[in-house]
C-alpha cells in the first residue's frame, strides 16, 4: 500500500530495523523532556519484549528510509479495574515527514492489527501540552491518568 508517495508496511519490510528504529527514536524525540537517547542495540532488546510482533507494528518508508513507526506490543494492563489485552507502545514520525498523514495512516493501521490479535484497547504516554496529545485526542484517546516527575536528586530517607 502507498500513501503520498510512502510505502506503507511493516516491521518485516525495513531494512536493518534495529538501527532505522533507533535514528528515528533520537530524531523524533529529542526536543521532549525527558526522552533518552537509543542505540541499536537497545532497540533489539526492546523489540525482543513479549507482545511485539512486528507484523503489528506498522511503517511508512520512503525508499527503504524508515520516516514513520508505531510500534505495537499487545500487554496486559489494568484499566477501569480490569485486566485487558492493551497494544501501542510508540508513534514517532521523522521531524522532516510530519505533516503528510503519515502518523494517521499507521495509527489506524495499527488499531486494525491490534483488534485482529485481540487487544482490546491502546495506550499512549504522552504530554497534555505537546501536539501529539491533540492529534490522540482526534483519534479517540481519552486521559485516564496523569503522571508526576521529581525533578532533582531524590530526597534522603528520613526516620519518623
Amino acid at each position: 500500500m502507498d500513501h503520498e508517495g510512502y510505502r506503507i508496511g511493516d516491521h518485516r519490510d525495513v531494512d536493518d530495523l534495529p538501527q532505522q528504529l533507533a535514528a528515528l527514536s533520537n530524531a523524533a524525540f529529542s526536543q521532549y523532556e525527558g526522552a533518552m537517547p537509543v542505540d541499536a542495540a537497545f532497540i533489539s532488546w526492546y523489540l525482543r519484549r513479549p507482545g511485539c510482533r512486528p507484523e503489528l507494528c506498522p511503517v511508512a518508508l520512503e525508499g527503504n528510509r524508515l520516516a514513520s513507526n508505531v510500534l505495537v506490543a499487545i500487554e496486559h494492563l489494568q484499566l477501569g479495574g480490569q485486566v485487558l489485552p492493551c497494544g501501542i507502545d510508540t508513534v514517532a514520525t521523522l521531524p522532516e515527514h510530519r505533516r503528510h498523514g503519515l502518523a494517521r495512516v499507521l495509527m489506524e493501521s495499527a488499531h486494525e492489527l491490534m483488534r485482529q490479535a485481540g487487544a482490546e484497547a491502546a495506550v499512549l504516554y504522552t504530554n497534555p501540552d505537546d501536539h501529539p496529545y491533540r492529534f490522540y485526542r482526534r483519534l479517540g484517546y481519552e486521559t485516564r491518568a496523569i503522571g508526576a516527575a521529581l525533578l532533582g536528586p531524590r530526597p534522603a530517607h528520613t526516620q519518623p
